[in-house]
Parts: structure tokens; C-alpha cells; sequence
């Protein structure tokens, strides 16, 4: 089987995955097609190239297995964590990256077309029955429309992702470049999904200024972001139900961290399911709800593996400046990172996966470039 093959195979049992659900079968080939691609060689080379982000990985599973042997483990709990830490340790031996994330744009453009015909179909007065239009939620004029998965966060985060693709076409005419990207926008303007909004506005910023040629424009664009969306969110708690959930849910979780700061609680009890009530802060936090990937990790972990994980965005963010141009990566990553802050999801196979390619890629790329010019300094000594 060929590389060209391989990594086919790896982005079609993705999709497929997506199509029919997190299932055995489906995420058993998931599995397998990871299998393919992985080499041992590439995964030695890559644990020089972000030794925090492996560091953060193994502190957190000693954590994670310490509270888990202590308090045990519930069965949705473990399936969670096992594909986080699978995702982790095996996409980092992923011999091509860019290639893999090239596959993978055929896949992601379908699923933004099944995604945006749903809710154009929504729209018009069509009923799906794959999907169904939900209630407007309190404070809010519109509905959310959900896409083809039936989530308008879903729908979100894979508008984005299309996003973050279709800059990085140097080859098709403006015309359909702009016609796509109109469509893109409105996608996350009748999903709902101003999150998305927000991360798609910082990564067109980055590409239409070029800013990731800039260490201080980089950094400074990305801690803005966060404080704005913070201070936008406790500015409208009261007037938007679904800030203010978040807000309690943020402040709930900001306590339970300071209770034990050095070592967590232990992996976190993750258990969403449709059936379950949501209609109260309480219940989405019992649930498994944090509304902040990041306060999962400093809840789960404690505060110092935290640290370890932050850092690393930080300094994988700081390695921009080997890019003279735009590549795809650049707004996976600093998009996918920032959703962290106010949402993600570690449980979103397509969008982690992407994240994580896109996190290991843009190192590799900084090491390679480091070794290309110490070579090239020898030759001129010489």
C-alpha cells in the first residue's frame, strides 16, 4: 500500500467515523488506519520536539491512574481519556503530517457541505430527518441551527475548520475563494456558533496581516482574545442565559481547582448524553460540563501539569516565525487552542485530530528549520 494510500484510508475512516458515530466498528478502524501511518522513528524524533507537551501527557495519566486505583473508574470515563491519550502518544508518530492534513481537507470540505445544505434546507422550511431545528433559547432571537450531526457547535467547529482550509488554497479562482468564504461565515452565523466567529476573525487577522511573522503580534493577539472573551462573557451574563451558565460554570469550577491546586481530582467524570438534563448550571457541571478544556485539565490535574500544557501552546506559538507564508496548521492550531479556553472538546475525533497534527507539525517544522541552518552555518565556517 502506498503513502498516498495510507493516508486515504486514514482520513476516509475519520469521516466515516463522523458519518456513523464513535461506535466499535467505526473507531476500530480509526484505529487501525492510525496504525498505518505511525512510525517509530518519527515518534522518537518527536518527543525531542515537544518534550512539555509529552511531559504534560505522562504527569497527567500518573494523576489520572492514581485517583482512578483510588476511586475507581467508570466505563465512559475510561473510553474518554483512552482516546485522548491514544490520539496523543500515536498522531505524534505520524510519519507525514502535511501530508495527512492535505488528505484530509477532501474530507472536511464534504462535511462542511453536508453541514451548510442542512441548515440552508433549515432555512427554507425543510424538515431533515437526520437532524431537527431546536427551540430558541431564552435571551436569544434565532435558533441554533445544528447541521447534519444535529449540533450547532458541532457545526461550528467544522465551518472553522473549512475555514482554516480554504485560505490555504493558492489555486482556485477569487471568485470561488470568496463565495466559499461567504458561505463559511454564514454557516457559523446560522449555527450560532459566535465562538467560532471569534477564532475565525483571529485567524483571518493572522492571514491577511501576516502576523505570524511576529513573536509580540502573535502572542499579543492571542492573551487579547482570551481577555476579551472572558470580560464579554461576565459583561453580558445577565442578559444572555447561555453566558451566564457559563460564567456560574467557569467560577463553579475556578473554586473546586483552589480545593486541591497541586495534583487535581483525578480524571474528570465525563458523561454527556442527549437524555440527560441540562436545563441548569448544576446539572451540565454534573454532567461533565466545564464550558473550558482547560479548566478540564486544571480540575483533573491540578494546576502545575496546567502549566506544563499552556506553556507548550505558548512556545509552539512563538515557533510561527519559521512560516513566511500561510500554512494550514498555523490557523488550525492557534483556532483550536483558543476554543480550549472557552469550550472545546477532547471528544470531537475530527477537530482533535486535527489540533494535535497541526500542534506536532508546526514543532517539526521549527526543528527542522533549526537543523537546516546549523548545517548550513558549517558549510560557511568551512
Amino acid at each position: 500500500m502506498s503513502k498516498k494510500q495510507r493516508y486515504f484510508l486514514f482520513s476516509l475512516s475519520l469521516f466515516i467515523t463522523q458519518i456513523l458515530g464513535t461506535g466499535i466498528v467505526p473507531m476500530g478502524l480509526f484505529a487501525l488506519s492510525v496504525l498505518l501511518i505511525v512510525s517509530p522513528a518519527t515518534f522518537i524524533y518527536g518527543l525531542r520536539n515537544t518534550p512539555l507537551f509529552l511531559l504534560f501527557i505522562f504527569l497527567s495519566i500518573g494523576i489520572g491512574a492514581y485517583f482512578g486505583l483510588c476511586n475507581g473508574l467508570k466505563p465512559w470515563n475510561i473510553a474518554y481519556w483512552g482516546q485522548f491519550y491514544f490520539l496523543c502518544i500515536f498522531l505524534l508518530g505520524v510519519k507525514d503530517k502535511k501530508e495527512c492534513l492535505k488528505m484530509m481537507r477532501y474530507f472536511v470540505f464534504i462535511i462542511f457541505i453536508l453541514d451548510f445544505g442542512t441548515n440552508l434546507l433549515f432555512l427554507i422550511g425543510f424538515n431533515v430527518p437526520w437532524a431537527e431545528l431546536p427551540p430558541v433559547r431564552p435571551g436569544e432571537s434565532l435558533a441554533r441551527f445544528p447541521g447534519f450531526k444535529g449540533n450547532a457547535l458541532y457545526s461550528g467547529s467544522i465551518t472553522f475548520v473549512s475555514m482554516c482550509y480554504i485560505l490555504n488554497q493558492k489555486k482556485i479562482n477569487k471568485i470561488t475563494f470568496y463565495f466559499g468564504l461567504t458561505c463559511m461565515v454564514g454557516n457559523l452565523i446560522l449555527s450560532g456558533s459566535y465562538r467560532y466567529l471569534i477564532i475565525g476573525a483571529v485567524v483571518a487577522t493572522m492571514y491577511y496581516l501576516h502576523l505570524y511573522r511576529s513573536k509580540l503580534m502573535m502572542l499579543g493577539m492571542y492573551v487579547s482574545s482570551i481577555i476579551i472573551v472572558f470580560v464579554s462573557t461576565l459583561m453580558t451574563m445577565f442578559s444572555n442565559l447561555s453566558n451566564f451558565y457559563r460564567a456560574f460554570i467557569w467560577f463553579y469550577f475556578f473554586k473546586e481547582i483552589g480545593k486541591s491546586p497541586w495534583i487535581g481530582h483525578g480524571f474528570f467524570n465525563i458523561h454527556l448524553d442527549e437524555n440527560q438534563d441540562f436545563s441548569t448550571p448544576s446539572h451540565l457541571i454534573a454532567n461533565g460540563v466545564t464550558e473550558s478544556c482547560i479548566l478540564t485539565i486544571g480540575y483533573s490535574f491540578g494546576l502545575i501539569v496546567l502549566l506544563f500544557f499552556l506553556t507548550s501552546i505558548v512556545r509552539t506559538l512563538l515557533r510561527y516565525k519559521v512560516y513566511r507564508k500561510y500554512s494550514v496548521e498555523l490557523g488550525l492550531f492557534i483556532g483550536l487552542t483558543l476554543d480550549l479556553f472557552w469550550g472545546g472538546s477532547f471528544d470531537n475525533t475530527y477537530t482533535f485530530t486535527l489540533l494535535l497534527l497541526s500542534w506536532y507539525l508546526v514543532n517539526e517544522r521549527f526543528y527542522k528549520g533549526q537543523k537546516d541552518e546549523n548545517i548550513l552555518n558549517n558549510h560557511t565556517d568551512i
